[in-house]
């Protein structure tokens, strides 16, 4: 968790909620998991914070919608921005799919 709801919560005890901070904290894990190569861990600190703001104003719930709304957004921009995406799964095993934009039949013949 970043310092600043950390300070937060020694201070003010703001939230009792526990759930809600483990929320927070597995959204990051998931963010790290995923490998977001263009979110930085200030981002992530910063996306941290904001969620934990948030849901002292408006709750649990919110909370709960706005994590996924955040990751599905990421997930949207990642497959925007890379050519190159790497899912793990535990059946098939790595799967990796290339993105390769502008090209028409002759180049995709040549390749």
């Amino acid at each position: 968790m970043p310092e600043e709801i950390i300070e937060d919560l020694r201070k003010n005890k703001s939230t009792k909620d526990v759930k809600a901070l483990a929320e927070i904290n597995s959204f990051a894990k998931k963010i790290k998991k995923l490998g977001f190569p263009t979110f930085t861990e200030t981002d992530l600190r910063n996306a941290q914070k904001s969620l934990y703001f948030g849901l002292l104003e408006n709750g649990y719930k919110w909370l709960k919608s706005e994590i996924k709304r955040k990751l599905s957004l990421m997930e949207e921009q990642e497959k925007e921005k890379s050519p190159i995406k790497i899912k793990k799964d535990k059946r098939r095993g790595l799967t990796i799919n290339v993105r390769i934009p502008n090209l028409d039949d002759e180049k995709i013949k040549e390749i």
